[in-house]
C-alpha cells in the first residue's frame, strides 16, 4: 500500500480554516498588506527565503500540506529510486531543484518521484496510456522515416560523386 495524497475535502477544509483565520481581522490584513508592499520588505523576505535551511523548511512544510509526507518520506523515496527521476533517471530534478512527487489522480496514491521535464509530460498526457503508446508509434515510425531520408541523401552524393569524375 502507497503513501495517499491529501483527497481535495481535506485540502478544502484546511483552505477554509485558513481563509476563517484571516477574514477574522480585515484591518490586520489591510496593515500587513501595505507593509509588505514596501521594496525594503519585499527585499528582506527574499533575502531570508533564499537562506538553505528556510527553504529545506518551505519544503517540508509544501510535502505535508499537499501530500501528507514529511521530507523524511521523500528522501528515502528518492534514495529508493537510486537518486533519480523514476521515468527517464535523470539525476538533476530541474527547474526548483527539487523532484516533483508524482500520485495518480484518481487514487490519490503516489507514485514516485519526478524530474521537471517528466512531470509536465506526464501532465500535459493526462495520465492518458493510449496517448503514450500514439507517441511511441509516431517516434518509431518519424526515425525510420529520418533513416530513410538519410539514406537516399547519401545515394545522391554518391552520385553526384560519379558523375563529376565523368567530366
Amino acid at each position: 500500500q502507497g503513501i495517499k495524497w491529501k483527497t481535495d475535502a481535506e485540502r478544502l477544509a484546511a483552505r477554509k480554516a485558513t481563509q476563517a483565520k484571516s477574514n477574522a481581522k480585515p484591518e490586520r490584513k489591510a496593515y500587513m498588506r501595505a507593509r509588505n508592499a514596501k521594496p525594503e520588505r519585499r527585499a528582506a523576505k527574499r533575502a531570508r527565503n533564499a537562506r538553505p535551511e528556510v527553504k529545506v523548511t518551505a519544503r517540508a512544510t509544501v510535502l505535508k500540506r499537499k501530500y501528507g509526507i514529511t521530507f523524511d518520506d521523500y528522501n528515502k523515496m528518492l534514495a529508493a529510486q537510486g537518486g533519480a527521476c523514476a521515468i527517464c533517471h535523470a539525476t538533476t530534478a530541474g527547474r526548483g531543484g527539487t523532484f516533483h512527487v508524482d500520485h495518480d489522480h484518481k487514487t490519490n496514491e503516489l507514485r514516485g518521484l519526478l524530474c521537471n521535464n517528466c512531470n509536465i509530460g506526464l501532465g500535459h498526457f493526462h495520465d492518458n496510456t493510449a496517448t503514450f503508446h500514439s507517441v511511441i508509434r509516431y517516434l518509431e515510425a518519424s526515425s525510420e522515416t529520418a533513416v530513410q531520408v538519410i539514406e537516399r541523401m547519401k545515394d545522391k552524393l554518391r552520385d553526384q560523386i560519379a558523375n563529376s569524375g565523368d567530366c
